[in-house]
């Protein structure tokens, strides 16, 4: 008897551990929604949207976006920080809500340390400092130069305050001493409306919204923010280049799970976004929306160290330039 039952016992065991390792196996067993926290047509929107269509074909499920936009996007992190940690709601987050709108908003609707499990990097994007054609300095240096020779300093147009293009106008005043005067409008098209009618003289933007109008010759770029060159914009020097090494300022794109959804959800997700991460058709596209793919992917705990350390560094800066939200 006592055998007869060791023998159940261990049967029992081993039937436990195969029906965990087919709940893992079989994960995703239904439809995933990722949030989007801006409203559609926008890069992070186009991003979520491959992102969704390359993970249907390898997981064989389908993976929805859902738009939630609002409150710098913030509304929609705080949808996906309070879901059932499941794997079955996920956040296609960027910087801006992560490391920039906690500060900004009060009452904060998350932790972005704690409220999250970091799953993969899906990229980065640098921001672009542009210039109307008239406008006659060609570098930084000279930008330095004009704006020294102006009272009122030189101005500067962005899509937003506290928007990760306005920050990158605020972290060259601080490196550099200059004045900049900031301009903001209710999104980058009326911004650069005005910079390509030489309204306003200057203004940072995202590569995604600054490439066209780049390439067609209706604004000139000064620097792009990132700390190398942008593939697509091999012949235009980084900030750091010119003078002031340790500039850096990008947008980054990452899907996180809200924090204790299981390890098994956790590792499956991620090794199906690296997988169709390198995907050279859309490695392509990413480029074409001014997005660099990670060359090498890193873990989860440098994912957290990296919110945890940009959102110090940002608040610091919004905190002694007195930054407000609109």
């Amino acid at each position: 008897m006592r055998r007869r039952s060791m023998a159940w016992a261990i049967l029992g065991t081993a039937g436990l551990f195969a029906i965990r390792r087919t709940a893992s196996a079989a994960y995703p067993e239904r439809p995933v929604t990722l949030v989007v926290p801006f409203a559609p047509g926008g890069g992070t929107d186009i991003l979520g949207r491959l992102v969704a269509d390359h993970l249907r074909g390898l997981l064989n499920q389908p993976f929805v976006v859902e738009n939630r936009p609002g409150a710098g996007a913030t509304i929609g992190a705080s949808h996906v920080a309070r879901a059932t940690p499941d794997g079955y709601t996920l956040l296609v987050g960027t910087s801006a809500e992560l490391t920039i709108g906690p500060t900004l908003l009060s009452p904060q609707r998350y932790d972005p340390v704690k409220d999250f499990a970091p799953i993969a990097l899906l990229g980065s994007s640098a921001n672009a400092l542009l210039a109307h054609p008239g406008y006659s300095p060609r570098n930084v240096a000279e930008l330095m130069r004009d704006a020294a020779a102006r009272p009122q300093g030189v101005s500067y147009a962005s899509g937003g305050v506290g928007t990760g293009p306005h920050l990158s106008g605020e972290l060259l005043q601080a490196m550099t001493g200059m004045h900049l005067s900031h301009v903001p409008y209710r999104g980058s098209g009326p911004a650069l409306s005005d910079v390509m009618s030489g309204q306003v003289p200057l203004m940072f933007a995202t590569l995604a919204a600054a490439l066209p109008v780049i390439r067609d010759g209706r604004v000139r770029a000064l620097a792009v923010t990132s700390a190398t060159r942008s593939s697509e914009l091999p012949d235009v020097p980084t900030v750091a280049e010119q003078g002031l090494p340790g500039y850096e300022s990008v947008t980054w794109y990452a899907v996180l799970a809200p924090a204790g959804t299981p390890a098994e959800a956790l590792t499956q997700l991620r090794g199906a976004i690296e997988t169709v991460l390198r995907t050279p058709a859309l490695q392509a596209r990413l480029r074409t929306l001014g997005i660099e793919a990670p060359a090498q992917q890193p873990d989860m705990p440098a994912m957290r160290a990296r919110i945890h350390s940009e959102l110090l560094a940002w608040a610091r800066l919004i905190r002694e330039n007195d930054i407000r939200a609109e």
